[in-house]
C-alpha cells in the first residue's frame, strides 16, 4: 500500500512476498523489509542532505522535555533527528522500568541519548558517569547536559575504556557512528589521535558511584575488552543490568572470542542473558551458538539480584507483541488469503508437474485425438463409397457430407485448441521446472553458506581447543612448578630444623662458656681482694 519514491533513476515497484509460516514471520519479515527499504533509499537521501563529517548539528525536542543535540554528519544522529531510531524499544524498556535514584554508567555515550534518558527516569537522586572519546560527540554531550540541566547528575569523561588503563589510537571515521578503538571500515577514516583508555573497575568517578544498578556499552566491537575491565564493578553490583552492542559489522574475530568468553564467565557466575533484535527479545542459550556467524543483536546482561530485569523483558515483548498485532490489523488478512490461495496454486502445479514429468497426460491425448480422426476418415470413405453406389440420393448424402465435414472441422478446431492446452501445459510444467531449479539453485546455496558456516564453525572450535589445551600445558606446567617448590620447601624445612637444633646448642655453649667465664671473674675478683689485703698488710708492718 506504500509507494518508495526508489532514487538513482530506478522505477517504482511492486514486490509480493509469499511466506509460508504464522502471522508473526510476516510481521517479522514486513519489519525486516521496511528496515532494509529505510538502509537502502533513506540513508542514501540522509547522506545527500547531511553529508558524512559535515559538522551540521540540528536540536531534537522530545515528548518527555529533554532537548537533544545531534551531529548530523553521524549517522545515528541523522536518522535520530529524522525520528527513526531502531532502539527505541530497548530505550522505552529501560526508562520505564530503572529504579529511582539508580547508578548508571553510559560507555560509548555518543551525543548520550541512554545518559540523558536514563538518568532523567532515575529522577533528581539519579547519578551517571559517561564516556565518550571522540571529541565532536564529547562537545554535544556537554552541550546536551547544560541544555537539560544534568550537569550536577551526569559526569563525562572524555576517554576510551577498555581492560587496562594506558593510551590508544582512537580512529575517527568521517560518519562519527563508526569511530573507534579499530577501523571498522563502515565509513572513509578522516584521522586517527591518541587517547586515554580508562578501565571500569580503576575509574574514580565510577568508584564513587558505589554498586552501579544500569550499564550500557556501545563501543564498536570492543564490548568485551570493558566487560574485561569490569569483573569488579560487576561483583559489587549485586542489581546490575547490562546492555551491550553486538554486531559482527565491528567485531574483529579476537574481539569476538573475547566477548563470548567474558560473557560464557558471566552465565557461569549466575547472570542472566538475553537477546533483542528485530525478532524481539528472547534468552540466550548457548552463548557461542546464538552469537555465530552474522548475528547482530542487543545483549541484555542481568545480575541475579537484578529486580527490574523482568520488567525490560517484558516491556519488550509486549513491544513485539503490539508491533505484530499492529501489522495484523493494517492488512495481513488479505496477505494471508492471498498466500493460503498461493499454496492451492504451488499445490496443482505441482501436481501437473509431476505428470508432465510421466508425459502421460499429453501421450493420452493424442491417443484420443488419433482415435477420432481415424473413425472420421473411416466414416468418410464409407459416406464416399455409398455416393459412388447412390447417385440418386446426392442431394441427401451431399447434405449427410456437409455434417460430417461440420463434425471434422469441430474435431479439427477441437484438436487445435487441445494442442494450444497441451503447448500451454507444457509451457506451464517447463515454467515450473525453471522455478524448481532456481529454488535448487538458491538451497544449493544455502547449503554452501551453512557448509561455510560450519566451517568457520570448526575452525573456531580448533581455536578453542588450542586455548584450552595450552591452558592446561600451562596448568600442568604450573604443577610441576608447584611440586618442585613443595620439594625445596621440605628440604629448607629439614635444613631448618637443624639450624635450629646448632642454634640450641650454640645457646647451650654459650651458657656455658658464660657461667664459666662468670667464675673466672669470680675467682680473680678474690685473688685481686687477697692480693690488696696483702698490700695493705705490708704497709702496716
Amino acid at each position: 500500500d506504500e509507494h518508495v519514491d526508489v532514487p538513482n533513476g530506478l522505477q517504482n515497484g511492486c514486490v509480493l512476498v509469499v511466506l509460508e509460516g504464522s502471522n508473526h514471520l510476516l510481521a517479522i519479515f514486513l519489519e525486516l523489509v521496511r528496515v532494509h527499504a529505510l538502509s537502502r533509499f533513506a540513508r542514501e537521501r540522509l547522506r545527500s542532505a547531511f553529508p558524512a563529517g559535515s559538522g551540521q548539528s540540528g536540536e531534537v525536542p522530545l515528548a518527555n522535555g529533554l532537548r537533544v543535540n545531534v551531529d548530523l554528519g553521524d549517522s545515528f544522529g541523522a536518522e535520530f533527528m529524522l525520528g527513526h531510531l531502531n532502539e527505541y524499544d530497548l530505550l522505552d524498556a529501560v526508562t520505564a522500568n530503572i529504579p529511582d535514584a539508580a547508578k548508571i554508567v553510559d560507555v560509548g555515550a555518543n551525543f548520550g541519548l541512554y545518559a540523558l534518558h536514563a538518568a532523567w527516569a532515575a529522577g533528581p537522586e539519579g547519578r551517571a558517569v559517561a564516556f565518550e572519546p571522540l571529541p565532536s560527540a564529547g562537545r554535544l554531550l556537554q552541550r546536551n547536559l547544560e541544555a537539560n540541566n544534568l550537569s550536577d547528575q551526569i559526569r563525562f569523561v572524555a576517554s576510551a575504556v577498555g581492560a587496562e588503563p594506558g593510551k590508544a589510537e582512537f580512529f575517527i571515521a568521517e560518519d562519527g557512528a563508526f569511530s573507534g578503538l579499530h577501523d571498522t571500515k563502515r565509513s572513509r577514516l578522516a584521522e586517527t589521535i591518541e587517547v586515554p583508555v580508562t578501565p571500569l573497575d580503576a575509574s574514580p568517578d565510577v568508584g564513587a558511584l558505589g554498586p552501579i544498578d544500569f550499564l550500557k556499552v556501545d563501543v564498536e566491537g570492543h564490548e568485551g575488552a570493558v566487560l574485561a575491565g569490569a569483573r569488579k564493578l560487576f561483583e559489587t553490583s549485586p542489581g546490575l543490568l547490562a546492555v551491550l552492542e553486538f554486531s559482527h559489522k565491528n567485531l574483529t574475530e579476537s574481539g569476538r572470542i573475547q566477548l563470548i568468553s567474558e560473557l560464557q564467565d558471566f552465565a557461569r557466575s549466575g547472570f542472566r542473558i538475553w537477546l533483542h533484535d528485530d525478532q524481539g527479545v528472547r534468552a540466550a542459550g548457548d552463548i557461542a551458538d546464538s552469537l555465530a556467524g552474522n548475528a547482530s543483536a542487543t545483549i541484555i546482561l542481568a545480575a541475579g539480584g537484578c529486580s527490574w530485569a523482568g520488567g525490560v523483558v517484558s516491556t519488550l515483548e509486549a513491544a513485539a507483541d503490539k508491533r505484530t498485532r499492529t501489522e495484523v490489523a493494517q492488512g495481513l488478512q488479505p496477505l494471508l488469503m492471498a498466500v493460503r490461495d498461493a499454496r492451492q496454486v504451488a499445490s496443482q502445479a505441482e501436481t501437473l508437474s509431476a505428470r508432465f514429468g510421466s508425459g502421460q497426460p499429453a501421450v493420452q491425448a493424442l491417443q484420443e485425438v488419433g482415435h477420432l480422426l481415424g473413425e472420421q476418415q473411416a466414416k468418410i470413405k464409407s459416406m464416399a463409397a455409398r455416393i459412388d453406389g447412390l447417385e440418386g440420393h446426392t442431394g441427401t448424402l451431399q447434405a449427410k457430407l456437409d455434417e460430417r465435414l461440420g463434425v471434422f472441422q469441430t474435431l479439427m478446431a477441437q484438436r487445435t485448441d487441445q494442442e494450444a492446452a497441451l503447448k500451454a501445459m507444457l509451457q506451464k510444467g517447463s515454467d515450473d521446472l525453471a522455478a524448481t531449479r532456481e529454488r535448487s539453485d538458491k538451497l544449493a546455496a544455502q547449503l554452501d553458506a551453512f557448509r561455510k558456516s560450519a566451517e568457520a564453525q570448526q575452525e573456531k572450535l580448533m581455536a578453542r581447543t588450542k586455548v584450552m589445551e595450552a591452558a592446561l600445558a600451562r596448568a600442568e606446567q604450573l604443577k610441576t612448578q608447584l611440586s618442585e617448590a613443595q620439594s625445596k620447601m621440605a628440604i629448607l624445612e629439614t635444613e631448618l630444623a637443624g639450624a635450629h637444633q646448632r642454634t640450641v646448642k650454640l645457646e647451650a655453649d654459650i651458657t656455658s662458656q658464660t657461667e664459666e667465664l662468670e667464675m673466672r671473674r669470680t675467682t680473680i675478683r678474690q685473688l685481686q681482694q687477697r692480693e690488696a689485703l696483702l698490700r695493705l698488710g705490708k704497709r702496716k708492718f
